[in-house]
């Protein structure tokens, strides 16, 4: 009988360790919960690529646009030296009729889209300005010169063409105003073209901003005037066009075939804007800055809700939802697992109280049921390998943009897959680790803060939050440099993580201070905290708190426990100011 009684006894024992093994364990949870970081990771690294992808479009675009309209400023510059050409050909003078002649063969509105009219203004000095007249009225006796001024130089307007369309502008002098009358002068000392700051022509009724484009001339080729004083005593005038800005980008940019908007400043002046009023603000935005002949055209440029539509990409969403389907698998295959180990516990129960007799024959079974056990929870590589099947057939089916066009990102999932062991060998070798000897070392606390938070910038929120640093620059504490790094990024990671979103502030306060012959390490914040009933088990292995908020492995606190009593010392937990968010203390015996 007694024998029998032990029998029995063993026999329960071994029915309560298959009853332990028959549920979901922590490893279970632990590669359920692991796949799901590494598919929010996916989901996050895929929309990052995305990102990415659609601000280098933008990128392509904005350039695209600022060279298509200094490609066109090129092209009228063409024009106009073409002018200086023709001039030349006349020895250095040319009448009505030539320029009239010359200017048709350019075909402007169909050749030279957004250009105003093509011109030449020639340099008379104040002695010869009346001989200069008397030539010209001989052919147009209305011809005069306006406004008057004493700037010492006259630079009319002598021809432009089309003359209808110009003519408010014949016998303008630009040497009136400042604007029109410095981009005259650097043209002619330079030998190069050059165009106005911001004008009104007179010629545009609707007084919008416009500019000049001046080419210099002079009495003999270009190439011989070596210096800037031969070119002002050979200077004889210049080509130039006039310019309304927003003719211009019509003849350059049509909107309607672009899917970004563009401001065009020069010196704080707006020569052109298509930003609307009450419009939100763009996702993306670009500022560049180019020397134009002279000038700094500022192009602020930004996206348009046409450009977001033809960019706009579900591949992070399918990532995500394939992810979550993967992992739903799996915990359907592990509670399958978990049913099957719990029937055939019935079962050997069953057997136990049936025929108590053959308790050598029950002994077996409880053997065979323990090595189950153990097989079910080793073999998970098994449905593992079949995910990352499963990710690599669903990968190469949704290549040709089909119907699985929507599955585009799942190698994501499929590379995380397959990093789910290493990531658990990891997280073991992690609990070996805390008993190596690690050797001290100095440290400079705020250059290893710095760098940690460098680090945590791209954590999702990371930007909300506000970070106070107390920690004296050059600190120097000689301790174990990797668990004390260790430390320090669970806690700044923690604070970032568990914010509280809902409030308009999130702060983390980091200080260093030393009292009582210890270093103390304080990390504290206006977050979400830790339930005051859950703070007892804070520092126990794979226990989370907000899992709602973020995804995470349960072992951080736990280290950082670990952690800190090899570093000699206590990782303690408070509530925050007024019982708001938590405050972490790591205090090290010095």
């Amino acid at each position: 009988m007694n024998q029998l009684h032990t029998t029995l006894l063993n026999s329960t024992d071994e029915n309560n360790k298959i009853s332990e093994k028959g549920g979901l364990h922590w490893f279970h949870w632990l590669i359920i919960s692991s796949s799901l970081v590494l598919t929010f990771f996916a989901w996050y690294f895929s929309s990052e690529q995305v990102e990415e992808k659609i601000e280098q479009q933008f990128l392509r675009q904005a350039n695209q646009t600022v060279e298509l309209i200094s490609e066109r400023m090129r092209k009228y510059e063409d024009a106009l030296w073409s002018g200086v050409a023709t001039i030349h050909s006349q020895s250095y003078g040319i009448d009505y009729d030539e320029w009239f002649r010359f200017s048709s063969t350019l075909r402007l509105e169909k050749r030279y889209p957004g250009i105003n009219g093509i011109g030449v203004i020639y340099s008379v000095e104040p002695n010869d300005l009346e001989a200069f007249l008397v030539s010209e009225r001989k052919v147009r006796p209305d011809f005069g010169i306006f406004p008057q001024h004493d700037n010492g130089i006259y630079l009319p307007i002598t021809y432009i063409e089309p003359v209808d369309a110009n003519r408010k502008a014949v016998g303008l002098d630009v040497a009136h105003e400042r604007n029109r009358l410095q981009a005259a002068l650097a043209a002619r000392d330079s030998g190069e073209a050059k165009i106005t700051g911001p004008i009104v022509l007179v010629q545009d009724s609707e007084k919008t901003p416009g500019f000049l484009f001046y080419t210099p001339f002079y009495k003999e080729a270009d190439s011989g005037l070596a210096t800037v004083v031969e070119r002002r005593e050979n200077f004889v005038g210049l080509v130039y066009a006039p310019f309304i800005f927003n003719k211009l980008l019509e003849g350059t940019l049509d909107q309607s075939k672009r899917a970004i908007d563009l401001r065009i400043e020069d010196n704080g002046f707006i020569l052109y804007d298509e930003h609307k009023e009450g419009q939100a603000d763009s996702s993306y935005k670009k500022e560049i800055h180019v020397n134009m002949y002279g000038r700094e055209w500022i192009f602020s440029i930004w996206s348009t809700g046409s450009f977001l539509e033809q960019n706009h990409s579900n591949q992070p969403l399918i990532i995500l939802f394939g992810g979550i389907f993967i992992d739903s698998l799996l915990f359907a295959l592990f509670f399958m697992i978990s049913k099957r180990n719990q029937q055939a516990l019935a079962l050997a129960s069953y057997l136990t109280k049936q025929h108590r007799e053959k308790t050598a024959e029950l002994e077996v079974a409880n053997a065979e049921l323990k090595e189950f056990s153990y097989r079910t929870s080793h073999d998970l590589r098994s449905p593992l390998v079949s995910s990352i099947g499963l990710l690599g057939f669903a990968i190469k089916s949704i290549e040709n943009d089909k119907k699985a066009k929507a599955l585009a990102g799942l190698s994501h999932a499929n590379n995380s897959l397959q990093q789910l062991q290493i990531l658990v060998e990891g997280i073991l070798d992690l609990a070996k680790a805390s008993h190596l000897d690690e050797p001290d070392e100095p440290v400079d606390l705020s250059l290893m803060l710095d760098d940690v938070l460098m680090k945590m910038q791209c954590m999702e929120n990371a930007d909300r939050i506000v970070v106070h640093k107390n920690i004296t620059e050059g600190t120097v504490l000689t301790t174990k440099k990797f668990r004390f790094q260790l430390v320090l990024e669970n806690l700044v990671s923690n604070a970032i993580k568990y914010q509280d979103v809902k409030k308009e502030v999130s702060w983390v306060n980091i200080s260093t201070e030393e009292k009582d012959g210890c270093f103390i390490l304080s990390v504290e914040d206006n977050g979400l905290g830790i339930p005051e009933d859950l703070q007892p088990q804070m520092f126990s292995m794979f226990k989370r708190f907000h899992s709602n908020v973020a995804q995470g492995s349960g072992l951080g606190l736990y280290m950082m426990k670990k952690s800190a009593s090899i570093l000699r010392g206590d990782m303690v937990f408070s509530n925050g100011k007024e019982g708001i968010g938590s405050k972490f203390s790591l205090i090290i015996k010095l």
